[in-house]
């Protein structure tokens, strides 16, 4: 394996980055998790839970969408 010498800019970028992931997928998880919680405190099925995640995956999904249509709608001065 060649050996990589990174300088020291690289290693810092790559620390920040490492440690961004690192929280991102913690709240990621936590959110999840609080999601799970609250169905199941309210006796929800399986069915229901899945229902719920495919829902937030789908909203932000749309929500990408509408913006790159926003952003090339050509009279933006309408829509504010």
């Amino acid at each position: 394996m060649k050996n990589l010498d990174l300088n020291h800019r690289e290693k810092k970028v790559f620390g920040l980055h490492f440690s961004y992931s690192i929280i991102e997928g913690m709240l990621f998880g936590i959110f999840v998790l609080n999601e799970f919680v609250f169905i199941k405190s309210l006796n929800g099925s399986n069915v229901q839970l899945a229902v719920l995640f495919q829902f937030t995956v789908s909203v932000l999904l749309f929500s990408v969408l509408i913006q790159e249509l926003i952003k090339r709608f050509s009279k933006r001065r309408i829509l504010t």
